[in-house]
């Protein structure tokens, strides 16, 4: 296992390097729910997970695309909430496309990326996880309807605890019940709902 630095750049340049996406492909395909850094740890042998924070500073759009060109990522929704002194937290889904080979097949999965971050005495303690569940079939193209039921499904089964949120943004057009996402959410404060299409 190569060991760099915490948030070391180097790392993500080394990961492009050694990074397939045949093989990244066959474990999202052959493990339910696995855990994303695990993935590109196994394959690239380069300790990677969300401490390295690349995925929260750069953002998860360009996270994707300085480990592969084969990676396209899309945010769906994000639920937020920032209490500014001690407490954050955030929700995230969105469709994380590996672009197979040079004929363009592709397979598309429903990414799940959730964090908690504490601060008790100016000592951040992040914890959370980036998962993905393959949904879809090969070069499915998913149209608006199909989305937004499969979200639905989705939202239903993570809420069971329901999500914290002040914030809810919206990033696909989608026919979204604003009345039914609340039901979803344990509402901090006052709850906005932000559209970024």
């Amino acid at each position: 296992m190569k060991l760099f630095a915490s948030g070391d750049k180097k790392k993500l340049a080394e990961i492009k390097k050694i990074f397939k996406i045949d093989k990244f492909n066959k474990i999202l395909n052959s493990d339910e729910g696995i855990d994303i850094f695990e993935v590109i740890e196994t394959i690239t042998k380069i300790e990677i997970n969300m401490f390295d924070e690349f995925h929260t500073k750069m953002g998860l759009v360009k996270f994707f695309k300085k480990i592969s060109n084969h990676l396209e990522y899309e945010p769906i929704i994000r639920f937020d909430y920032n209490d500014y002194e001690s407490y954050s937290e955030n929700s995230e889904f969105g469709l994380l496309k590996c672009i197979l080979n040079k004929k363009g097949d592709f397979q598309n999965y429903l990414l799940y990326f959730g964090t908690v971050g504490t601060d008790h005495m100016n000592f951040g303690v992040p914890d959370g996880n980036m998962n993905c569940k393959n949904l879809f079939k090969l070069n499915e193209k998913i149209d608006n309807k199909k989305l937004l039921k499969t979200m639905d499904t989705q939202l239903k089964r993570d809420s069971k605890s329901k999500f914290t949120a002040h914030k809810v943004y919206l990033f696909k057009k989608l026919n979204w019940s604003k009345e039914k996402l609340k039901k979803y959410i344990v509402k901090k404060d006052y709850l906005v709902f932000v559209e970024k299409y």
